[in-house]
């Protein structure tokens, strides 16, 4: 018994494109991306997280941060050491410090910041983005910790006051099954991303097929004697099937990040506390 006539074009275009180089260079890119998109972010906000950072504080408000900060930097484990000059500086002398490794930034606390006016550090380090979030962790609790005191609390009071509560957003669309917020989206924004590229480019995988077909004597024949609804099912059939297969693919070692992403990080000298993720779960990742 013959088979269809679609069934073999979609055999055809299906084993031609799967042992092509192309297919097996994007089918093992994908991964690597992948690993790339993980890791580099975290390398980059764990970068310089054990080093020592020296900024030199400028505080005009009354509310004297200094020791304040001192204590904020302890509290959050980090190593942000404080420099108070006696004089104001100018920021020209700063940035000079700056330029010759003196110092790594320095911080512009101005008088006003209870009405809203703007905190500034200026340093070299301002695109380490793991830094970034310590220093401003570091200058709201002390800021915070400054006005509890100056509104006569006792430190058991502010303990108390500061003490850290666990928060996590949920999904429910109604249906009684819940997911991360946070993972959701992520999941969503790539899984709508990797549709969207996969959509266009065997789209046009399709089409370069329909134009070859109309220009190779080779398969002169094949076209002649298949009917163009059967030629152009297995076309969509065939390229889509490698299509499925490069996605699954892709999404087999997607699932394997989310599972053993502690372990690929560590891999990199990377822990899950220098870089906060959304727990992501297999489970989760069906539910959404």
């Amino acid at each position: 018994m013959s088979r269809p006539q679609w069934l073999v074009v979609a055999r055809r275009e299906f084993l031609e494109r799967i042992r092509t180089k192309w297919f097996i260079v994007v089918t093992l890119l994908g991964p690597v991306a992948m690993v790339a998109m993980l890791v580099i972010p975290a390398l980059l906000a764990s970068q310089g997280a054990d080093e020592r950072v020296r900024i030199v504080l400028v505080d005009e408000s009354s509310y004297e941060l200094g020791d304040v900060l001192r204590v904020a930097a302890t509290f959050l484990n980090s190593n942000i050491e404080i420099e108070e000059p006696e004089h104001r500086p100018s920021e020209d002398a700063l940035r000079k410090r700056i330029h010759t490794n003196e110092i790594d930034g320095f911080m512009l606390v101005p008088e006003g910041i209870d009405s809203g006016e703007v905190i500034r550090y200026r340093g070299d380090n301002a695109t380490n983005l793991g830094f970034v979030r310590i220093l401003y962790e570091v200058v709201n609790r002390a800021v915070q910790l400054s006005r509890a005191q100056r509104a006569g609390l006792s430190d058991e009071q502010i303990s108390e006051l500061f003490q850290v509560v666990q928060f996590r957003p949920e999904l429910d669309t109604g249906t009684g099954k819940t997911s991360s917020g946070a993972a959701s989206f992520i999941i969503g924004y790539a899984s709508m991303f990797i549709v969207y590229i996969a959509i266009i480019l065997y789209a046009v995988n399709v089409l370069r097929s329909v134009v070859q077909e109309k220009t190779s004597r080779v398969v002169e024949m094949v076209v002649s004697s298949t009917r163009p609804r059967a030629l152009m099912l297995g076309k969509i059939l065939g390229v889509g099937s490698v299509g499925l297969v490069q996605l699954g693919t892709w999404g087999l070692v997607a699932l394997l990040l989310i599972r053993f992403r502690e372990t690929v990080l560590g891999l990199f000298g990377v822990t899950t506390a220098l870089f906060p993720m959304p727990t992501i779960s297999i489970g989760e990742v069906s539910v959404i």
